[in-house]
């Protein structure tokens, strides 16, 4: 800013580590950045979002549990974010895709039964 109130002869003849193209690029940049930070006060971030929809997140994942007789099952199981309630859905030898969607049904039922209730 302070090359700029210096004449433009003065200014070439003076030898400065920087160009005054960088100079201006360097104000643009920093009003760039007060823009965007001005623009992005009062928005939430993603873990706002996470935490304002959380009752509608459920996450669900397989494990695996050695029974007593020394078989492997996988065990489907299901996070309610919102609650934090852990539902066990169901545990088989063989997770094939169509025990996966029906236990998936089931919970949807579940889950609209509670909410009716």
């Amino acid at each position: 800013m302070l090359a700029g109130t210096l004449p433009a002869d003065r200014l070439a003849a003076m030898r400065l580590i920087v160009t005054p193209a960088t100079m201006l690029r360097w104000l643009r940049d920093i009003v760039r950045r007060r823009r965007v930070r001005a623009s992005r006060r009062g928005r939430s971030g993603r873990a706002e979002f996470l935490r304002s929809q959380a009752q509608g997140i459920l996450a669900l994942d397989f494990f695996t549990a050695d029974l007593l007789n020394g078989t492997k099952v996988y065990v489907l199981a299901a996070i309610e974010h919102g609650t934090r309630r852990i539902r066990i859905l169901g545990a088989t030898e063989h997770p094939v895709q169509s025990w996966v969607v029906q236990q998936a049904r089931n919970l949807l039922m579940d889950l609209e039964d509670a909410r009716m209730a």
